[in-house]
């Protein structure tokens, strides 16, 4: 991908994951929340094992990022990508008759 449309990708997985951890904060803590240590409230743990096979884990930086990739190959607009609609990524990643 070209440098410019990487880094609005890499802008737009910044302000889903802080508007993500926000929603499950009480609204004193809610203002605590930056850009420089939102990172800190993401799960530690990049990959996560199921039947030997490895998936990355949900709602990290990562995770994020390529799922907005995944979803403007789909046709969606950038500026439109919802939360909700890396959840509905994740409904169709998840291995079948497992919960994680």
């Amino acid at each position: 991908m070209r440098r410019r449309i990487t880094k609005k990708i890499n802008k737009k997985a910044k302000t889903l994951l802080i508007q993500w951890v926000r929603s499950l904060l009480s609204e004193e803590e809610q203002d605590k929340i930056t850009e420089k240590n939102f990172i800190k409230m993401l799960p530690k743990e990049e990959y996560i094992e199921s039947k030997r096979t490895f998936y990355m884990t949900f709602y990290t930086y990562r995770w994020a990022k390529q799922g907005i990739k995944k979803l403007l190959k789909a046709g969606y607009n950038l500026e439109q990508i919802t939360i909700e609609d890396l959840k509905t990524l994740m409904t169709r990643v998840k291995p079948k008759g497992e919960i994680l």
